[in-house]
């Protein structure tokens, strides 16, 4: 691996260029309902820590936080369930669960921003992961994640091409905190409309009258293709549990359309996951459209596509992005493992329908918000792209600066 990396560039154990390695390996602290964020390895995803919902008290951090404090600017690499997940620490009011590392460079050779992106580029993840062990949960050990080889050009070069890769991820981070406005003025729009003025006028039905659900195909692994392909499998791992889908990564393919012509989903279909693995159950029931780009996409079993009158479109999308809706499926939802939706807990759920007249007045207020979500993450997605195609050669010197 030496040929990829400039001769003016240095290499260097992650241990020798690192100031302070913080490791709460196989230790839980005592979870609250409220108090300090607990970041645990799986609200790591993409590059950031998504919102946190788990804590710890005040007096529970202070012991637990023995071998140190987080600081702004510190990077987090997960070790294990994900691996090689990373991300920085924006606000340091956090306490760390196990199989999160915190790392916080020696600033004479190296600086956190450059480590990041190091450590997410395929060369980084490629060493992380020739470290690593375990045949059903691949993790590394902090022994072994010390010895990891990183490449660290001047500190001049690591600013330039921090620089670079910071500024795609600063406007995707003001994009995604507009969509978060956008959708709590779409929810507040919902509640204003439907819920606080509500009329006893409206009729009241059940969801089944409005809409039908169509389940997908159980794909088996050995139908499944290493390589990325145009043809999508709309799977669990694809929900955000923020709402909305993903595909930037736990995504599965497939070589062939032929024989699942039936199962191909349209763009703008609306999609629902039946099954949740997380044991708070933060994706059950949520929703997503699908893409309209050069794809195809598959639906997967314990995932279904609604189909209803588009007139309803806003009103679904908002009604099942609610917590009033989540909580209801969480109620409803069986398994002491995986929670699992069956098609009468949606089908059953009833609502007051304020008509055509009203849905079409709430469309044209609801519409342009939804339409800029959809332009914003199109935006995100090009942003991204370009990203990950700069960070590789970056990290290789393959652009000079």
């Amino acid at each position: 691996m030496q040929n990829q990396i400039p001769k003016n560039w240095q290499e260097y154990k992650l241990e020798e260029v690192i100031g302070k390695f913080i490791d709460y390996r196989g230790k839980t602290p005592k979870k609250d309902s409220s108090g300090i964020p607990l970041v645990t390895a799986k609200i790591i995803k993409n590059g950031i820590i998504q919102e946190p919902n788990e804590f710890i008290s005040q007096d529970t951090y202070k012991k637990w936080m023995t071998r140190g404090f987080p600081e702004s600017g510190d990077i987090l690499l997960t070790t294990e369930a994900p691996l090689g997940e990373v991300a920085t620490i924006k606000d340091k009011n956090i306490a760390l669960a196990q199989r999160v590392i915190l790392l916080r460079c020696n600033s004479k050779f190296l600086t956190n921003p450059f480590l990041k992106y190091w450590l997410k580029s395929s060369i980084g993840q490629n060493r992380i992961k020739s470290r690593s062990s375990g045949s059903t949960v691949t993790g590394i050990r902090s022994s072994e994640l010390k010895k990891v080889l990183i490449s660290v050009p001047s500190l001049s070069q690591q600013e330039h091409v921090t620089g670079i890769l910071s500024a795609f991820d600063d406007k995707i981070g003001v994009n995604n905190k507009i969509s978060k406005t956008l959708e709590e003025m779409a929810q507040t729009l919902f509640k204003e409309w439907f819920i606080k003025n509500e009329s006893e006028a409206w009729e009241v039905k059940k969801l089944g009258q409005i809409l039908t659900l169509k389940h997908g195909f159980a794909f088996k692994s050995e139908q499944f293709t290493a390589n990325k392909t145009k043809n999508v499998v709309v799977r669990m791992g694809n929900f955000q549990e923020t709402g909305g889908l993903q595909f930037s990564d736990n995504t599965f393919y497939l070589d062939s359309a032929n024989g699942y012509e039936k199962y191909i989903l349209n763009p703008g279909d609306m999609v629902m996951i039946f099954s949740d693995i997380t044991r708070e159950g933060r994706l059950i029931g949520n929703v997503g459209l699908i893409p309209n780009d050069e794809d195809i996409y598959f639906l997967n079993q314990r995932v279904a596509k609604i189909d209803y009158n588009q007139i309803y479109k806003y009103f679904l999308l908002c009604l099942f992005n609610s917590k009033l809706f989540h909580q209801h499926c969480l109620a409803r939802a069986d398994s002491a493992t995986v929670l699992n939706l069956k098609n009468e807990h949606i089908t059953e759920y009833q609502l007051a329908d304020p008509g055509k007249d009203i849905l079409d007045k709430f469309n044209k207020v609801a519409s342009p918000i939804f339409k800029k979500l959809e332009s914003i993450k199109k935006e995100n997605l090009k942003l991204a792209a370009l990203r990950d195609l700069f960070l590789p050669k970056l990290m290789k010197g393959e652009i000079r600066i």
